[in-house]
């Protein structure tokens, strides 16, 4: 529920500064518990805790009142819609400088430092390195580049090598970067077919890393950029993982629904062995979350925020909203599907929680 106020809350705060008329702000649906009268703005507390609603005059009937959300300029209704999405993002981005920051001995590079012997669940030994073969991936090569996809921080690393099908990968590195070393020249090399260890999960295959990475001392600066390029990274991630689920590379049963969450979050609790232990994962989770949140909500579909941007462009390009029919048409019929599929992962969540 608190992902979802914040992010109402982006709606909010926007339509504040724009002075569109906010009739009422919500935390949690259904009957009301408690509430309060502003100057314009019901603020209330509501039974059930499943998210909570940013209601604006004129934002789903006709209003004549010129601060209406229907009679503000399609520009700043664009700003109100999308500032919901924002603001998950934003806490996805907060929750990994408090994490780095934290919780972190050195910020992470994506230069090779060594080669480890991996221990893979579902394999009786631990398994030797592969790809520090002669020609292949080396220590202190600093990896730009997957199978021509950029690589800017360590997790685009193991994300690139978790969907890959095939064992080898063409890597392009920067190479003569000993950080002990006064090196001046750099050299950027493609090394093709660089194998690496290939394990199933869940019905998916994908590659292993087996090498660590170089870190570096901590500072605001390099917090903050680590930090956005992991956001960044993060978002392109679950495009990639949608894409994939379009395609059928990745399987509809790695999808989890709140009840498949939470049991995650459990486990990891369970197994924590600090309260420090507890706050990383818990730190961990609500960002994972917040970036899915934020970036699921603006995918172009009706109901969602996306269907909303992609009407208001509709109605930038053609200087006059969707018919109100259509618009009608289009929320209940995607509202439906996302209700009916949303339902579907529960159900198979709960399936394989108790079976």
């Amino acid at each position: 529920m608190f992902l979802t106020v914040i992010h109402e809350f982006g709606h909010f705060i926007a339509a504040k500064a724009f002075k569109i008329k906010v009739t009422e702000f919500a935390i949690g649906m259904g009957p009301l518990i408690f509430k309060k009268q502003g100057k314009e703005t019901l603020y209330s507390l509501r039974l059930f805790p499943i998210g909570g609603f940013c209601k604006m005059e004129g934002e789903e009937e006709y209003s004549e009142s010129p601060r209406s959300f229907s009679a503000a300029k399609v520009w700043k209704r664009f700003i109100v819609v999308v500032s919901g999405a924002a603001m998950n993002l934003l806490l996805g981005f907060i929750a990994v400088v408090v994490t780095v920051s934290c919780f972190y001995n050195l910020v992470p590079t994506t230069m090779v430092a060594k080669f480890n012997t991996l221990n893979i669940p579902g394999y009786e030994q631990e398994v030797p390195p592969v790809s520090n073969a002669e020609g292949g991936l080396m220590q202190y090569d600093r990896i730009i580049k997957i199978n021509g996809e950029a690589v800017t921080i360590r997790s685009d690393i193991n994300y690139i090598l978790g969907l890959c099908q095939d064992e080898t990968v063409d890597i392009t590195v920067l190479r003569d970067m000993n950080p002990d070393e006064d090196v001046t020249e750099l050299k950027e090399i493609v090394l093709e077919d660089v194998k690496f260890h290939q394990i199933e999960q869940n019905g998916s295959k994908g590659l292993i890393a087996d090498f660590s990475v170089y870190g570096v001392e901590k500072t605001v600066g390099n917090v903050l950029d680590y930090s956005f390029k992991e956001t960044v990274g993060s978002v392109k991630m679950v495009y990639r993982t949608l894409a994939g689920l379009i395609t059928g590379k990745i399987p509809v049963s790695n999808m989890s629904s709140i009840v498949g969450v939470g049991g995650a979050i459990n486990d990891s609790v369970s197994q924590a062995e600090s309260v420090s232990d507890v706050v990383f994962m818990l730190l961990s989770y609500l960002y994972l979350i917040s970036i899915n949140l934020g970036v699921m909500n603006l995918l172009p579909f009706p109901a969602l925020d996306g269907g909303h941007v992609v009407f208001l462009i509709y109605e930038a390009i053609f200087k006059k909203p969707v018919p109100e029919k259509l618009y009608t048409i289009l929320n209940a019929a995607g509202f439906i599907l996302l209700f009916a599929f949303m339902i579907f992962i529960v159900l198979k969540d709960v399936f394989y929680l108790f079976v």
